[in-house]
């Protein structure tokens, strides 16, 4: 599947600093900036402009199929990240090539607290969901890191999130395991109904 690409579900809002490239990147951010017309203002527009770009040099020179972020302008405001890398081939070629979740776990720091939980996709495939709490520039924050086989055994999915509120574990475990069950690779044309509520993102796989 030279010419397949890589699709993921992804929140409403959600705010994608790598899928797009480099030719499509600010034509896709105006346009997300034209659902605030009217009432956001000139300074607000600014800085999440400033954000945005800031993020997409992050984010740049890494080998993330999707790497984004979702603001919750909740009673307790908060933020999270989600980076999903796509490892293609066999699950046999995978593993001979030392990729997948062991290799990225210590990238996360996790401590004595880490709880590994297994989910089953829709689709019957089994994947896992590791969380833990950790301390980021004085802060706690809640991090994830799961992993699934993709369809047909095409190779893995491997997600890492983060977010902002650490009360908030149950919900980045959800997330992370929704990334990794949503994410495929499909024929180049081919373009799946995503579910009510929810925008897709493509990345040239």
């Amino acid at each position: 599947m030279s010419d397949a690409l890589v699709w993921q579900a992804m929140p409403q809002g959600w705010i994608e600093f790598v899928a797009h490239g480099e030719s499509t990147r600010d034509a896709w951010w105006e346009d997300y900036l034209r659902s605030g017309e009217g009432w956001l203002p000139d300074e607000a527009r600014d800085a999440l402009t400033a954000g945005y770009r800031a993020g997409c040099d992050v984010f740049r020179d890494t080998e993330f199929d999707f790497a984004g972020i979702a603001i919750a302008a909740t009673e307790t405001p908060f933020v999270s990240i989600m980076c999903t890398r796509v490892m293609r081939g066999t699950t046999a070629d995978v593993g001979a090539h030392t990729y997948g979740i062991h290799a990225l776990l210590p990238a996360l720091r996790f401590g004595e607290d880490a709880v590994a939980e297994p989910f089953q996709a829709d689709d019957g495939r089994t994947g896992s969901v590791t969380t833990a709490i950790v301390a980021e520039q004085g802060a706690d924050v809640v991090v994830s890191i799961g992993e699934i086989t993709l369809p047909g055994d095409g190779g893995n999915v491997v997600v890492l999130g983060v977010c902002t509120d650490p009360e908030r574990r149950d919900f980045l475990a959800l997330h992370t395991a929704f990334a990794l069950s949503t994410t495929r690779l499909l024929p180049a044309g081919v373009r799946p109904e995503p579910a009510a509520g929810l925008i897709t993102a493509e990345s040239t796989a």
